[in-house]
């Protein structure tokens, strides 16, 4: 609880930061779409990529996941704070929620893997962390995608201890938030494949055992990737053209803007924001990441333990040993 009362302290203090002049530019441009989108009237109207007065694909270049947008939206019409130096507070207030639920989920994660004690170091240690506080004072999908990610980790902790069917469902729409919140989170959706194999693994000496958790698994895993696609498909609607729920072909606007992005990030074309890495030493990102993006506690021991965790596994797996 102490954890949490100074994590809301660095999370919720100073939301107008900036003093109404958003100055983000990434924020800003969400703020704009936010406040120009509205409300539908139905589930139906909500699918119609073409009509939906939601879709933000037609208020300019929209690379973000969809929605967080809408949350911060129905919430900012709920608490009737909808122009545009309004829902930018909204949105952060909302994403310093979810961030503050990610100390929580971080804890609850840590102690189930390896104790409490472990679990409440990890939370301090997060609750401290520079970039978590910095992107809580945000309108964006960071926070959002934070927390479906923690909770995707935590759904593969029970899948590979239990084997669970509601745990493999909890995945599926975890990891379907995480990537409809951002796309680059797709990979996130294999890590339910690697915990069922642990899980299926551990009863190999076993063979009526092995056998019941194979069909256990395999069905597992059917399940995860049915609730992860249907939780796209229903969360990112306008990534796909619809008109209804079982359309589910996607939108070439959106492939068009997945595709920029995609050349962007790769550096296969010239974009502004890229120009700071050209020239860059090799540990460029790991020093802001351990200096400025979690600050040194956190940075050093996410590194020390990051190589003992690759000294752990190579002395335990054979091939990895050879390797």
């Amino acid at each position: 609880m102490l954890i949490l009362a100074i994590g809301a302290i660095f999370r919720f203090t100073g939301i107008n930061w900036d003093q109404d002049q958003h100055q983000h530019p990434d924020e800003r441009f969400v703020t704009m779409i936010a406040e120009r989108i509205r409300p539908v009237s139905s589930f139906a109207e909500y699918l119609n990529t073409e009509t939906s007065s939601l879709n933000p694909l037609g208020h300019g270049f929209y690379t973000y996941g969809m929605w967080p947008l809408f949350l911060t939206r129905y919430v900012a019409e709920w608490v009737n704070k909808t122009q545009y130096d309004q829902i930018v507070l909204v949105g952060r207030v909302l994403s310093g929620l979810f961030d503050l639920a990610s100390v929580l989920l971080l804890y609850l994660l840590g102690a189930r893997l390896y104790g409490r004690r472990v679990g409440l170091l990890a939370a301090g240690l997060y609750t401290a962390a520079v970039l978590p506080i910095q992107l809580s004072h945000f309108f964006a999908v960071d926070s959002f995608t934070t927390l479906s990610t923690i909770v995707s980790l935590y759904a593969a902790v029970l899948v590979m201890e239990r084997g669970r069917w509601w745990a493999f469902v909890l995945f599926g729409v975890s990891a379907g938030l995480a990537i409809a919140a951002k796309v680059s989170m797709a990979p996130l959706a294999g890590l339910v494949v690697v915990s069922g194999l642990v899980y299926l693994l551990q009863a190999r000496s076993n063979r009526a055992e092995f056998k019941s958790r194979l069909l256990e698994v395999l069905g597992g895993w059917l399940l995860a990737a049915f609730c992860t696609v249907w939780s796209f498909r229903i969360l990112q609607p306008y990534a796909f053209l619809g008109p209804g729920l079982f359309g589910f072909r996607l939108n070439p606007r959106w492939l068009q803007i997945v595709r920029e992005v995609s050349d962007q990030v790769a550096g296969r074309s010239d974009f502004p924001p890229n120009h700071h890495w050209a020239g860059r030493p090799f540990g460029y990102g790991w020093t802001n990441m351990v200096l400025w993006g979690m600050g040194l506690p956190l940075g050093l021991a996410a590194t020390a333990a990051s190589r003992l965790a690759v000294s752990r596994i190579r002395s335990c797996s054979p091939w990895m040993a050879a390797w």
